[in-house]
């Protein structure tokens, strides 16, 4: 019944949603009912050593925690808040999503984005270089908070134009890099500024010791004064999650490049996994062309908007004059090639002249 359930629902996003949360509470399910589906992760060589520390017995271990294998025990929960079948009274306990899920089902429970205006509001109600620096690098290169805690000095290069940084290894869906992102020069002068000459250097933690959690719960603290300051305090019924959160920086990013460069860049830029492989595919002057597109809606303050749209006018204007001084230059060519052309055809025509007059000459001669 659960399953006819899932396919009932028409979004396909949706139905994998609820498949995989449904998978999740499966596992819990077959630890507290089934502790004797147990496997063996270490095998003792000489069995009569006796040990200390007894071996790490698991069942259906995971290898971390977003692992397919850690969502199958939400099907604990679907058979007792679903089905109507109660199996523990632990099952009255409302058990909470993984962090790695995503929040709910619907595509009105997103992070909203942020405006040029709420962004710099916002920025206006924060003290910490840190975190202003931080937030500007998620509104650039639409890095999650956790990726964004996890950027070394050794991922920033300040040498690119315009100023780059590489996505850390290790980022926050447990997965491989994906590639580069750039960042506008005001962003790279406050990014700058926190450099220490240590590659390993966590530029965005208070300090090298600090946890990625840790950080990403410090931001979020911050961010949530600065929202409640501007009255951005909005939650979604469903899910009583807030509007405005650390995700909302991202989302801006991608509403802004969406504008900038269509929807399936903007996918791409986002490492979205059906968009990335194509993105990746495009030189990187054509993502550097993209982002240069996007970097006047990007920009936050307004003089920066104002020196960007002055400096995109500047390199028009330079192009529009190179075009004319090209355009002169291909119509002299063109003069020249005309009047080449002509005094070959006045040759021509004089040869071919006097050749028909010595034809008719020869012909009167022989008639003789």
């Amino acid at each position: 019944q659960v399953i006819v359930w899932i396919n009932s629902h028409p979004d396909k996003d949706e139905r994998i949603q609820l498949g995989v949360n449904f998978l999740y509470q499966y596992v819990e399910f077959c630890r507290i009912d089934h502790p004797e589906i147990i496997r063996n992760t270490r095998i003792l060589k000489n069995p009569k050593v006796k040990r200390a520390v007894p071996l790490k017995n698991t069942t259906l271990t995971k290898l971390h925690r977003n692992s397919f294998a850690g969502y199958f025990s939400i099907a604990r929960a679907y058979l007792s808040q679903v089905g109507g079948i109660r199996l523990h009274d632990d099952d009255l306990i409302s058990i909470r999503l993984p962090i790695t899920l995503k929040r709910g089902a619907y595509d009105d429970e997103e992070a909203e984005p942020l405006t040029a205006t709420q962004a710099r509001k916002v920025l206006g109600h924060l003290e910490a270089p840190k975190t202003i620096a931080a937030c500007e690098v998620m509104n650039d290169t639409a890095f999650r908070v956790t990726e964004t805690g996890l950027t070394q000095e050794k991922h920033i290069h300040f040498e690119t134009e315009p100023c780059s940084i590489d996505l850390p290894a290790k980022n926050a869906k447990g997965g491989k890099a994906g590639g580069t992102r750039y960042i506008r020069d005001t962003t790279a002068l406050h990014v700058k500024a926190l450099m220490t000459g240590d590659p390993e250097h966590y530029v965005f933690r208070t300090n090298d010791k600090q946890t990625r959690i840790a950080f990403r719960v410090n931001i979020l603290d911050q961010l949530r004064d600065a929202y409640d300051k501007e009255g951005m305090t909005e939650i979604y019924e469903d899910s009583k999650h807030h509007k405005y959160n650390t995700h909302s920086w991202r989302a801006r990013a991608g509403t802004e490049y969406k504008r900038a460069n269509g929807e399936d860049l903007s996918h791409g830029y986002l490492r979205h996994t059906k968009h990335l492989a194509q993105y990746m595919k495009y030189t990187k002057e054509e993502r550097i062309e993209a982002f240069k597109k996007a970097e006047i809606d990007l920009a936050i303050d307004e003089i920066d908007k104002k020196n960007l749209e002055i400096e995109k006018v500047n390199k028009e204007n330079t192009k529009l004059k190179e075009s004319e001084a090209l355009v002169k230059e291909l119509e002299k060519e063109r003069e020249e090639w005309k009047k080449q052309q002509a005094e070959v055809t006045k040759e021509q025509v004089i040869e071919l002249v006097k050749k028909q007059y010595d034809e008719l000459n020869q012909k009167k001669s022989s008639s003789k």
